[in-house]
């Protein structure tokens, strides 16, 4: 299969609902969720994902990942980006992140956008299923990769 199709699909191989999470993975998703709900009152946030997603040259039809996906800024600029013809799934370890982003997603009326509870160290996933993936590290460097 040419996974670089828009007809390719998405796979995440045995994501549960509730990932197991170390003490300190889980101190960290509770303190995001409780920043979920104020995380997106600045600026910068909404100014980096778009750049990243431009550094990562998205483009109509695309299967994207965006690890740690927080309130979703990343994949709701790409998820504009790749149309109907693509798909966006972002994966963070904060319920509270993930209801954000999926609020957002809803409110834009975007289809191709899919928000799962995961560990971006800990994803079962397919084999070359997604040719681009985004992530802004806890760094904020810009990752891209094929």
């Amino acid at each position: 299969m040419d996974i670089t199709s828009p007809t390719a699909e998405f796979s995440l191989c045995s994501m549960n609902n509730q990932p197991e999470l170390d003490k300190y993975k889980q101190e960290i998703a509770d303190l995001y969720t409780r920043r979920s709900q104020t995380y997106d009152n600045s600026d910068w946030h909404l100014q980096i994902a778009h750049r990243l997603v431009e550094y990562g040259r998205v483009s109509r039809g695309q299967k994207v990942l965006d690890i740690a996906t927080g309130t979703g800024y990343v994949a709701i600029a790409a998820a504009q980006i790749v149309g109907s013809e693509g798909r966006v799934i972002g994966i963070d370890i904060s319920p509270g992140m993930l209801a954000v982003a999926r609020n957002k997603a809803l409110e834009l009326n975007l289809h191709n956008t899919e928000f799962l509870l995961g560990d971006a160290e800990n994803l079962d996933l397919q084999y070359n299923t997604f040719p681009t993936g985004l992530s802004l590290t806890r760094h904020y460097k810009l990752l891209q990769f094929a």
